[in-house]
């Protein structure tokens, strides 16, 4: 087996290319990889309401790239443990609200962001599911390939 070479990265390698990086060692190299880690890609995919357009553009930059996600998975089959990887993740609004407040903001009437569903969430694909107590919201950075929120139409069930 050949020394690790750090020219076979560039600058614009990153994550998401595992995949294909993998796919290029000498098939010894692979092999010893393979033996180690599980590397799969999927798509994780959304359908935001036109509502949702301006918001997903002022925190994402565009809508295009919300549309059609690559999520990375990589599982160590040596201690089952994993991780995933969506570069949009690190691109998302993050409010750092504590905890231990969260019923009294909820309470005190602030601005709910899953007060409206259907307007403020995006669907899977495949739409949403919907019972009298809840109904799903696909998330906009997702963290796998369905990666989607319960949301409870009482609030505080």
């Amino acid at each position: 087996m050949r020394p690790y070479d750090a020219t076979r990265m560039t600058n614009d390698t990153n994550i998401a290319a595992l995949p294909a990086l993998i796919e290029a060692l000498p098939g010894d190299e692979r092999a010893l990889f393979n033996r180690v880690f599980r590397v799969d890609a999927v798509e994780g995919r959304i359908v935001p309401p036109d509502s949702m357009r301006p918001w997903i553009e002022r925190h994402f930059g565009a809508v295009e790239p919300t549309l059609s996600q690559r999520i990375v998975r990589v599982t160590n089959l040596v201690t089952c443990r994993g991780a995933l990887f969506n570069a949009l993740r690190s691109r998302r609004p993050h409010s750092f609200v504590d905890e231990t407040a969260l019923e009294a903001e909820l309470t005190a009437g602030s601005e709910d962001p899953l007060a409206e569903p259907l307007v403020e969430t995006p669907a899977d694909v495949f739409g949403r599911i919907e019972s009298s107590h809840c109904v799903t919201g696909a998330n906009v950075a997702k963290f796998d390939g369905f990666h989607s929120l319960v949301i409870f139409k009482e609030h505080n069930p």
